[in-house]
């Protein structure tokens, strides 16, 4: 879940500056500096207050702990390094509806 909240923020920005006229390029690029900053400052806080389970001396709780950091890491990454570059590739189709 909390990749698709972290994809959604920088997906959502992208649209936004496609939308006020700026090249696919400049979207990115914004859309990183902007809504990249909160998902990386998101993570950060999220990452501490994991590592903060690490004092509880129990095995089990270490390993959520380690899980937990693990899988926010890893959607941080994707979004702030992967995401942009799905975006890119994609351009102004990122708009283009579904019919079903």
């Amino acid at each position: 879940g909390i990749g698709v909240d972290y994809s959604l923020f920088i997906i959502s920005r992208f649209k936004e500056e496609l939308r006020g006229g700026r090249s696919v390029e400049e979207a990115a690029t914004v859309s990183l500096r902007t809504s990249g900053h909160t998902v990386l400052a998101s993570g950060v806080t999220v990452l501490v207050a994991l590592a903060a389970l690490f004092i509880v001396p129990l095995t089990v709780i270490r390993s959520i702990a380690l899980g937990g950091i693990l899988v926010v890491g890893f959607a941080v990454f994707v979004s702030i390094v992967l995401l942009p570059l799905l975006l890119v590739s994609l351009g102004h189709r990122i708009e283009r509806r579904v019919e079903g």
